[in-house]
């Protein structure tokens, strides 16, 4: 409740419970639990995304590649998906004993120091 400046310990009293729900349905996408949730775009960076997105799909239309329908642009990654693939890249990545070993030798660092 910390976008409508309100207590969570006030609850019942200064506000009902239902009035709490309808305030956390109604939540503006700026707030921090609707972009935690959301992709993490706020209302105003989707629709700047969507115009600078429409922008490069018209200058891509008349050239060569647009005749022939290849390379179309594609629309911007949102901050979840951006998130997402780093997380999978990450998790990806095993740092086995053998990796580890291997990697320390072709950096040329000595067994003691490993």
């Amino acid at each position: 409740m910390r976008f409508y400046g309100l207590s969570l310990d006030a609850m019942g009293e200064a506000y009902s419970v239902r009035d709490a729900a309808a305030m956390v349905a109604h939540l503006p996408s700026e707030s921090a639990l609707r972009r935690a949730v959301g992709d993490g775009w706020s209302e105003a960076e989707r629709l700047l995304a969507s115009c600078e997105f429409s922008l490069r799909v018209l200058r891509w239309q008349p050239t060569e590649d647009g005749h022939k329908n290849r390379n179309q642009p594609r629309f911007p990654e949102s901050p979840r998906e951006r998130e997402e693939k780093v997380r999978e890249r990450v998790e990806s990545t095993k740092y086995t004993p053998e990796y580890m070993a291997a990697l320390a030798e072709s950096l040329g660092i000595p067994e003691d120091r490993r």
